[in-house]
């Protein structure tokens, strides 16, 4: 082969090499970065306590004793034997009514997490229901809601 073939092939290899034959080069080296994933679980979060039922006259309300709201919780990483204490914030309550005998529905009665310890229904002749009341904490980006309080029903 002479110079001129030799330098030919040189350029064809190159050309084939650079623009990959119509192909998107793919990046080889791809690195993900190391997220801190904590294992979360419901029943490991304080739940709201002393729930009461009170009514006057075609007012209802409800009441509880207040959470904690912010502490250090201990949590385990995902994957390691590791464990990391994270700050945990109370965002506020859900509130869930439902009939006697059947079963706690997915959405609260509130549309919004409340703040107060204290919500306000109106009563009902119709339909006796019951109450429950979990707290709702977030934890650096995640929303967890807590275990479920007891359980009140109306008389």
């Amino acid at each position: 082969m002479d110079f001129k073939n030799i330098s030919k092939f040189f350029i064809l290899i190159c050309l084939v090499f650079s623009f990959g034959c119509g192909r998107k080069s793919k990046n080889v080296f791809v690195f993900k970065p190391q997220v801190e994933e904590i294992i979360l679980n419901r029943l490991d979060f304080p739940l709201v306590k002393g729930l009461v039922f009170q009514k006057h006259d075609q007012v209802a309300n409800i009441f509880w004793n207040k959470v904690e709201p912010a502490f250090e919780m201990s949590f385990s990483l995902s994957g390691t034997s590791s464990i990391v204490k994270k700050k945990v914030i109370l965002l506020g309550y859900n509130v869930y009514r439902f009939a006697k005998q059947s079963f706690v529905p997915e959405n609260p009665v509130n549309k919004r997490p409340l703040s107060s310890n204290i919500f306000q229904v109106s009563f009902s002749k119709k339909y006796k229901w019951c109450y429950l009341v979990r707290a709702i904490f977030k934890i650096n980006s995640k929303i967890i809601e807590g275990p479920a309080s007891q359980i009140v029903c109306e008389n």
